[in-house]
């Protein structure tokens, strides 16, 4: 992604999709690998703590990106406020990402992964998602999934952000391929959007006991798209 353009209608989605799943599934530590691409630092910009205890996640990610979003100047590392408000701890892989290195940034996540030892929401935040039939910088690679779903301990999400493909059942096609990369059957893939935007997704699976794989049991937050069916217009 590009440090430049936080805080636009993308980041507040995605934050908003984050939480709630953190949230719903108990999950205290949230790492967004951020696949930065631009070359501009984050902005000297500190956000100041939030007062509102009692506010929802979507009510919270609201006033958040209001006041240190895009344009504003507000940067990556600046989320983290959001998650203290929350009780979730959330950190920022902010290593620059290029075409050329992506198998040693790879490789630096799944060592990372192996170090931690509490349950955690692993989200991948290329600019365009998925590969499709051509991997640019701006992907992410069904091989790269695999490396680190195969990664991560059972209890861990791993999370993908995909933008709109502009072609027809562009969301479909691109939850095939994450479902492909995980090896996992298409019901534990869960579709996340933030209502009345309609210009990206979120693609989330957890990692399960080999016995628990044919499926399990949840309750969809507000942001999960009702029997994940695709969006129609």
């Amino acid at each position: 992604m590009e440090n430049a353009k936080f805080g636009d209608k993308k980041d507040r989605m995605k934050w908003e999709v984050l939480l709630e799943l953190a949230q719903r599934y108990k999950i205290r530590r949230i790492v967004q690998v951020a696949m930065l691409t631009d070359d501009k630092p984050p902005p000297d910009v500190t956000a100041e703590p939030m007062q509102h205890e009692h506010q929802g996640v979507a009510a919270l990610v609201g006033e958040f990106f209001r006041n240190y979003g895009y344009p504003k100047g507000g940067g990556l590392r600046d989320i983290q406020v959001l998650g203290e408000q929350l009780g979730i701890k959330i950190e920022v892989w902010l290593d620059r990402f290029t075409h050329q290195e992506r198998c040693n940034y790879f490789d630096r996540i799944t060592d990372r992964i192996r170090e931690y030892d509490a349950p955690t929401v692993w989200f991948f935040d290329p600019d365009n998602g998925i590969e499709p039939d051509k991997t640019e910088i701006k992907h992410v690679r069904q091989i790269e999934l695999r490396q680190v779903f195969d990664a991560l301990p059972t209890g861990d999400f791993l999370a993908v952000f995909q933008h709109n493909q502009q072609r027809p059942c562009w969301d479909t096609m691109a939850r095939d391929r994450f479902r492909r990369a995980c090896s996992v059957p298409v019901d534990q893939v869960k579709v996340f959007e933030r209502p009345g935007y309609k210009q990206a997704i979120i693609f989330a699976v957890r990692k399960l006991e080999p016995a628990n794989c044919a499926g399990e049991s949840y309750e969809k937050t507000s942001c999960e798209r009702a029997g994940n069916r695709r969006l129609s217009g």
